[in-house]
């Protein structure tokens, strides 16, 4: 059994298989939650939150506790979770590469401003860049 679900629903779930595969497949499926520690408690609620038919996921610091293995995991996850124009992702990290591999806008939030630019994060420094030379000149 998988949270309330039964082994015969939740096997048959193609995404459930790969969130579980992706993020838990260290763990047994039947350990209790109170008897793990803090990252593997994070990788199941992250686990839970993914299994979701959600339209729009809000992430907070979603790569922390996890390895590179799954990090890697997540962002192929979330770049394949919708079809093309469909869904939406908000994510709040410092992970740079985690930004650039799954973002294509970042909103910077200053001065109560909220500015958009194309692309992840490197995209956003080098058009922030130019926008304060450009701003500079005039």
């Amino acid at each position: 059994m998988v949270g309330n679900v039964d082994d015969h629903v939740w096997a048959s779930d193609a995404r459930t298989r790969d969130v579980l595969a992706g993020l838990l497949d260290e763990l047994e499926l039947d350990d209790l939650v109170s008897g793990l520690s803090g990252g593997q408690r994070r990788r199941v609620a992250l686990a839970r939150l993914l299994v979701g038919d959600w339209d729009v996921l809000a992430l907070d610091e979603p790569t922390n506790h996890l390895d590179v293995e799954a990090i890697a995991w997540l962002a192929n996850h979330i770049k394949n979770r919708w079809s093309r124009n469909k869904g939406g992702l908000l994510v709040v990290t410092h992970d740079r590469w985690f930004l650039d591999e799954v973002c294509n806008t970042t909103w910077e939030v200053h001065d109560r401003i909220v500015e958009p630019f194309d692309g992840g994060y490197a995209a956003y420094v080098l058009q922030r860049v130019e926008r304060d030379r450009q701003s500079a000149t005039i």
